[in-house]
């Protein structure tokens, strides 16, 4: 059978932004911290914590 949840998600995470999508990726599955996220992409600590909220929202919009 297919996992409708999992598809669900990886239809929605299609919908976000590249740069979304690898800050995800990095933070989730790849278990970074926020500093490690932010030194990969070249930015702060405190930039990566609001475009994570932001695509966290974003997600969570598609899903409902």
């Amino acid at each position: 059978g297919v996992d409708v949840e999992a598809l669900s998600l990886r239809m929605a995470m299609q919908q976000l932004s590249r740069e979304e999508q690898l800050l995800l990726c990095l933070r989730y599955d790849r278990e970074k911290t926020q500093k490690e996220t932010a030194a990969l992409l070249h930015r702060s600590q405190a930039q990566i914590s609001r475009m994570e909220r932001r695509a966290l929202d974003h997600l969570r919009a598609l899903l409902c």
